[in-house]
């Protein structure tokens, strides 16, 4: 592989990629795969844990006759 640098050329062997691909530890790919997905599912759980749901009518609403199905 060729990569352009400037004026410079700089070629890469496969040799390079492995060494680079064996230094990576297989927890850290994990890792970067994961964390999103664990932060998201973090923002879901603190989001539905604010209730703030004011249709349950538990503190005693009234009904409102249109919308009691017969």
């Amino acid at each position: 592989m060729v990569l352009l640098v400037g004026s410079h050329q700089a070629y890469f062997n496969m040799a390079e990629y492995e060494i680079a691909a064996q230094s990576f530890p297989i927890w850290k790919a994990v890792l970067w795969v994961f964390y999103p997905v664990g932060a998201l599912v973090a923002i879901e759980y603190f989001l539905r844990s604010v209730n703030d749901d004011d249709d349950d009518d538990g503190g005693g609403g009234t009904l409102v006759p249109a919308y009691n199905p017969i």
